[in-house]
């Protein structure tokens, strides 16, 4: 993550990885904020969470949403990001999977 660039706001992950992976190790003393989208209970939830992070992170300051890949939610989280994060912060939406989403699907001829 240190060698993203600075133009680079948002960055998407792909991961076969559990959904509560503890990300301090990775971003080394980086402040961010967590946050489990298909826990939320609402649309409204997600744009408190933005928000306060905006007003509550400083610059350089990273939001980590993780979301399952098929996620209905996952459209209105770019949404939102793109729309509503400042220059000076960064957004990386992580989105949980598994290797069934790789197989083909069975011939059915």
């Amino acid at each position: 993550l240190e060698s993203t660039p600075a133009a680079c706001r948002h960055l998407f992950v792909f991961t076969f990885s559990p959904m509560c992976t503890d990300l301090a190790p990775l971003l080394r003393g980086r402040a961010y904020l967590p946050v489990y989208v298909d826990t939320l209970s609402s649309e409204l939830d997600l744009e408190q969470k933005i928000k306060s992070f905006i007003t509550e992170s400083g610059t350089g300051s990273m939001i980590i949403l993780q979301c399952s890949v098929d996620s209905p939610h996952l459209d209105l989280v770019k949404h939102h990001v793109r729309a509503e994060l400042p220059d000076d912060r960064r957004a990386l939406l992580i989105l949980h999977g598994t290797r069934a989403l790789f197989t083909a699907p069975a011939n059915k001829s």
